[in-house]
């Protein structure tokens, strides 16, 4: 996992979830990530204060949906987005008709489990960065478009990030 995520140019995650048992789980896995860096935030304000000060240095965002307000993590996604950083959305919820418990956006897929679980970190990361993975083609977008050297916020990318994000909490609600 550690290749894999430096070959993709990753050596800095940022993590922001407001209950203090999954940014422990989060820790957990992240930290046998030796070489790669993680902060953590229980708020999306200060969140995306880092996003904006050190977008340069973060390789990933994986953020709540809920945690001051009911869709900060919306906002941290994409102030993420906007400095082309790979943004996710993990949130938890009741299983629904045999769903998974926690859901990524973009991507409305997702895995059993709680985020106070390490193992949930793990795969919702390995998903992720893996190429045969439905997760993966969006992630590999993204990091081309970084690669052309775009390092400052890029706003033509927020209304379809916006239309993305929102379309499927959209249809996530209403499964």
């Amino acid at each position: 996992m550690i290749s894999r995520l430096k070959e993709l140019g990753i050596s800095k995650i940022l993590v922001a979830d407001d209950r203090q048992e999954n940014i422990q789980a989060a820790r957990q896995y992240f930290e046998t990530l030796k070489g790669i860096s993680t902060c953590y935030f229980n708020n999306g304000k200060d969140a995306i204060k880092e996003i904006i000060e050190k977008y340069a240095s973060i390789g990933l965002v994986l953020t709540d949906l809920e945690m001051e307000t009911p869709e900060a993590g919306v906002d941290v996604a994409l102030t993420g987005m906007d400095y082309i950083i790979p943004s996710y959305i993990l949130t938890g919820g009741p299983q629904h008709r045999g769903s998974p418990t926690v859901r990524v956006i973009p991507g409305l897929y997702g895995f059993e489990g709680t985020k106070a679980e390490p193992e949930t970190w793990k795969q919702c990361l390995e998903s992720l960065v893996d190429p045969s993975s439905k997760a993966h083609a969006l992630f590999a977008s993204i990091l081309r478009l970084r690669r052309t050297g775009t390092s400052t916020p890029f706003p033509s990318v927020r209304p379809l990030a916006e239309l993305v994000v929102r379309g499927e909490l959209r249809s996530l609600r209403h499964m």
